[in-house]
Parts: structure tokens; C-alpha cells; sequence
């Protein structure tokens, strides 16, 4: 069965051993036969939450307009999701 999967990466370094890594994961699992949606969080803009609660008012997943918006629907529809990250 196909599994919808979305990976999230934290690393700024775009040819560095995490996102070498990640690359690696992403082509196995689509060999699998499974959908993959990569945001690379480093180079989106992302801010951390204000605690306003307005995200339970509205349609949104968060009243701030940034990049979070654009990932939340996709966690949401994803049966697993994936980080990569520097240590």
C-alpha cells in the first residue's frame, strides 16, 4: 500500500551530508512506490508560535502568514512523517 510521506529537513548546507542522506531516503521510498513531499525548513521562512490561539478561530494553521501554512496542510494528509536534521 502507498504511503503519503513528508520529509522535513533542517539543514542550511544543500550539498551537506544530511540532505545527502535525505536525497537517499526520498529516492528508496518512491522505489517503493510510496509519495514523498520534502520542505527544506533552513530555507523557508518559519517562525515559532505566538501562543494568539487564533489558529483554532480560523481555517488557517497559523494567523502569522508564513511558510507554515504551506506545510501544515501536508502533515495533515501525510501517514508518516520524516526529519533530517544536522548534529
Amino acid at each position: 500500500m502507498s504511503k503519503k510521506i513528508v520529509v522535513i529537513t533542517g539543514s542550511p548546507r544543500k550539498n551537506g551530508n544530511s540532505f545527502a542522506m535525505t536525497d537517499a531516503f526520498i529516492k528508496a521510498v518512491e522505489k517503493k512506490g510510496h509519495t514523498v513531499t520534502r520542505f527544506d525548513a533552513a530555507m523557508m521562512k518559519l517562525g515559532g508560535c505566538h501562543a494568539c490561539e487564533t489558529c483554532y478561530k480560523t481555517e488557517k494553521a497559523c494567523s502569522f502568514d508564513d511558510d507554515f501554512n504551506t506545510i501544515a496542510p501536508a502533515i495533515l494528509a501525510a501517514d508518516a512523517i520524516v526529519f533530517t536534521m544536522p548534529v
